[in-house]
């Protein structure tokens, strides 16, 4: 009688994890761009490139799938841009769950995991984050694809010289800041303050506030600079644009 109770009450838990369909290629319930693009802008090509899901229960709690990473295809390929990915089972979310999610890309060549490649000054190499989208499990009877219909297109950058900052909006509306190494970031609306502490940040760092905000200054402690992104589109700073 233990031995049934046991093995139904695995059956269980096994079958209420939700999983997700790893892939950026295919037809998709909404029509948006969702490839990856090489820092010269075409679509991003290359086996030693790889994809890696990160997840939670929301975007400042985002963890990286324990599945290995996915590769990019050939540079033959007919589908650029894309990686050839799989299911992944969402831990710890089951049926009706909204989980944070967050595609990460990087050069295999340069450190087995995303945090260990973008912390390498190689001018070849380049990384990226897609901005930080929403995925509500479907239940298990759906018959849908189990598609992240949120995603959106992001391109990979490569890390400035030791105290510049790179200010970027990716697709998806989010505010990247790239640069190297680990730094205390505080930003303000207005130049006369206050500071407002974003605590320690790695690169690339997404300012999730930004989006209620016209105007947004950011200094790192160590220099101490200051960088102004406006939304206006008179004076918008360039995607890409690096500040000294």
């Amino acid at each position: 009688m233990l031995t049934c109770f046991v093995s139904v009450f695995w059956a269980v838990a096994c079958c209420a994890q939700g999983t997700v369909t790893f892939v950026n290629s295919g037809t998709f319930p909404t029509i948006a761009d969702r490839l990856v693009y090489d820092i010269d802008g075409s679509p991003l090509v290359g086996t030693n490139y790889v994809a890696q899901l990160y997840y939670g229960a929301d975007a400042s709690s985002l963890q990286a799938h324990t599945a290995a990473p996915s590769r990019f295809r050939l540079p033959t390929t007919a589908s650029p841009g894309t990686w050839s990915g799989g299911t992944r089972t969402l831990t710890g979310f089951g049926a009706g769950s909204t989980v944070a999610m967050q595609v990460r890309v990087w050069d295999s060549n340069y450190g087995a995991t995303f945090e260990e490649a973008s912390q390498k000054v190689t001018p070849a190499n380049q990384y990226g984050v897609s901005c930080p989208f929403f995925y509500i499990l479907p239940p298990p009877s759906c018959t849908c694809d189990f598609l992240m219909d949120n995603l959106r297109s992001f391109t990979l950058v490569t890390n400035p010289p030791a105290g510049i900052i790179a200010i970027r909006e990716e697709n998806g509306g989010c505010l990247q800041q790239v640069f190297l190494g680990v730094h205390n970031i505080d930003a303000t609306p207005t130049l006369t303050g206050p500071w407002q502490s974003l605590g320690q940040q790695t690169s690339p760092f997404i300012d999730l506030q930004f989006t209620n905000l016209n105007a947004r200054f950011y200094r790192m402690h160590d220099p101490v600079r200051s960088f102004l992104r406006t939304r206006s589109a008179t004076i918008a700073v360039p995607s890409a644009a690096t500040f000294p």
